[in-house]
């Protein structure tokens, strides 16, 4: 008797389901945050999925053969059910060794931040290895529930052979063959309504799967920008109890906390006031509040005057488009809207991504007016060129339109940006000096903390160089 069966099937089963989840979501985010993440690991990461669905349609079906076991009846198809024990056996070996190559899954933000800066840590013959396993054992999980169907169908064709004998037995006695005749239609009726009921979900899994499947080809053919990296290396000069302030600030709170009507921040300031830091504190909180609850999705982008593509305006809303696209917790609400499907259409034809800035615009729009509340979030909007900023400044026009979108701005108080945006509310960075230069001071004697970077000399000096350099950094704090 192996381990499996001495512990139960349905245990196992579901077992492998959770470290199927824990494997997906850590393949997930090396999928993205990692760099240079290969193709094959997002066909990993759909194998695991599919995988995690099928076992939880396992689940009612182990039950019964661990019940069967338990009372020493034999299994009605022993070779399936030795197959099966077998794939969940091999299934739970092979996950737990994409777990243990993908070094576990780090929890703690520290070690989280860590993982990021790590290359994809599979080499490709073993990824595709992976990936092979668990099709084979995708096919033998599929066999068992289509056995199982097979059986309720040959218990609906039994029921009706029984029904027909008792009306032939019966047949002298007119009310026994009513009463019978009832008794066997219900019969009949209930089996054939599971066998309805257990296609019909097989047929909503297999949907749901599709469509996702569908979703990421889509957002994959749209070339959306690597839009984490720039978030992930600002996050990572934030220190702790910086930019507090701006939470504790009225009209940021308004912008946040508005849920019934269109919201617009713009936070402005000059070079290097630590406007983009700013803008990941503001991702990293709305982030972990969409952790506690799903009442809104995500969307953000940091333009870059050193890296073009980050600045063109197609990369730009296609990289938004990307991010609504994959929030859906229901695929099929997206999918049943034209210009997404017209959208499937061109890239199955071979066609390249839209480029067009205004048929960009306003499929943000569209796909933005099916969520619950969006969150977008642009930093660096003046380091666009002109005539990129002529569209974003439009879009945002535009998407006052919508009553469940909140947008915060961060730039330079540039003279176009200050005429489009001057009517809504803002931060002035420049009335935000204490605020700042006491983030400045926990900046500073944080990065003096390194001993083995800053000599003994400079720690007796300290309070003396932070005074000094904050006096002559004049407005300025960090970086952007």
């Amino acid at each position: 008797m192996s381990g499996l069966e001495i512990i139960g099937i349905a245990a196992n089963v579901i077992a492998v389901v959770d470290l199927a989840n824990k494997a997906g979501n850590a393949v997930y985010s090396y999928i993205k945050s990692a760099k240079d993440c290969p193709e094959t690991a997002s066909k990993l990461h759909k194998e695991l999925a599919a995988v995690q669905v099928s076992l939880q349609r396992l689940v009612p079906i182990a039950k019964k053969l661990d019940i069967a076991t338990k009372a020493g009846q034999p299994a009605q198809n022993l070779s399936a059910t030795s197959d099966l024990s077998a794939s969940i056996s091999e299934c739970l070996s092979t996950i737990s060794d994409i777990s243990t190559q993908l070094q576990g899954h780090f929890t703690n933000r520290l070690r989280a931040r860590f993982r990021r800066r790590l290359k994809w840590p599979i080499k490709e013959p073993k990824v595709r290895e992976f990936i092979q396993d668990l099709s084979r054992y995708q096919q033998t999980f599929q066999l068992t529930l289509q056995l199982d169907i097979a059986e309720v169908t040959l218990r609906t064709e039994q029921a009706v052979h029984t029904s027909t004998n008792m009306l032939l037995e019966t047949v002298s006695d007119g009310h026994q063959v009513a009463l019978r005749t009832e008794t066997a239609v219900h019969g009949v009726s209930d089996v054939i309504l599971a066998v309805r009921n257990e296609q019909t979900k097989k047929n909503e899994i297999r949907d749901l799967i599709d469509l996702r499947q569908d979703i990421n080809k889509l957002v994959a053919w749209l070339l959306p920008l690597s839009y984490n990296h720039k978030h992930d290396e600002s996050w990572e000069k934030h220190e702790e109890g910086t930019g507090d302030w701006l939470f504790e600030n009225p009209a940021y709170q308004r912008w946040e906390a508005e849920t019934r009507a269109p919201s617009l921040l713009w936070i402005y300031g000059i070079p290097g006031c630590g406007k983009t830091i700013l803008a990941s504190s503001v991702i990293e909180r709305l982030e972990s509040a969409k952790l506690r609850h799903s009442s809104f999705v995500l969307a953000y982008h940091y333009c870059q005057y050193n890296k073009e593509e980050t600045r063109s305006t197609p990369a730009i809303f296609r990289s938004i488009i990307c991010q609504l696209l994959s929030s859906f917790p229901n695929q099929s609400i997206v999918w049943e809207q034209k210009t997404v499907q017209i959208l499937f259409q061109k890239m199955s034809r071979g066609e390249g991504p839209p480029n067009g800035i205004k048929q960009l615009m306003m499929l943000v729009f569209h796909i933005a007016r099916l969520h619950r509340r969006v969150m977008l979030v642009l930093d660096g909007l003046d380091e666009c060129h002109r005539d990129t900023r002529a569209s974003i400044l439009e879009f945002i026009s535009l998407m006052q339109d919508l009553k469940n979108v909140n947008i915060l701005v961060l730039s330079r108080p540039e003279v176009d940006i200050m005429d489009e945006l001057k009517s809504y509310p803002a931060i002035s960075l420049e009335e935000q000096q204490k605020n700042l230069k006491e983030d400045m001071v926990i900046f500073i004697k944080k990065e003096f903390q390194n001993t083995r970077k800053w000599s003994a000399s400079f720690q007796r000096l300290r309070d003396h160089i932070i005074e000094a350099l904050i006096l002559g950094s004049g407005r300025n704090i960090k970086g952007n």
